[in-house]
């Protein structure tokens, strides 16, 4: 069974990797969550910089940020609530709560599953550093199943 589990994780990786490599993904991120807890008090916060993706998006002007998340049978509810938070360096660009909704397919295994959304969009500056802050809202603490979050900036091209 771990060994499974290690080949899923493989597998999603490569497959995340393939996908920086697309011209049109400015930034990615893959982070995991240790023993597949998610504590609330545990926010993640993830630097997206400014440097690459400000010289990126002037093709296009706008940056599409979508998260993520990546989970496991060990999930036992149908939704998932996170509070985002988009923020540069002198305030907050977006707040926002992302809403998942979980399929309720009684799983007796250990098998991945995978959601990506759009969070919002935007138009970087120069010299101007980026961060997300991601925190889950939910009662029970910790969640149980949730493996990854997954951040992504990219063009629509």
């Amino acid at each position: 069974m771990k060994s499974l589990g290690r080949y899923l994780t493989l597998l999603w990786l490569t497959l995340l990797m393939l996908t920086a490599c697309k011209d049109n993904v400015y930034f990615s991120s893959v982070n995991h969550l240790d023993g597949g807890l998610w504590h609330s008090e545990d926010t993640l916060n993830i630097d997206i910089g400014q440097s690459n993706l400000y010289e990126r998006a002037q093709v296009d002007n706008i940056v599409y940020l979508n998260i993520g998340i990546r989970y496991t049978d060990n999930y036992r509810f149908q939704k998932l609530f996170m509070e985002v938070e988009l923020c540069d360096s002198i305030h907050t660009l977006k707040k926002d709560t992302m809403e998942f909704d979980i399929p309720a397919d009684g799983g007796e295994g250990f098998r991945y599953r995978e959601q990506m959304k759009e969070f919002c969009n935007f138009i970087p500056r120069d010299s101007i550093d980026y961060r997300l802050r991601i925190s889950h809202i939910m009662i029970q603490n910790p969640l149980e199943g949730i493996c990854d979050i997954v951040c992504m900036a990219e063009s629509k091209e």
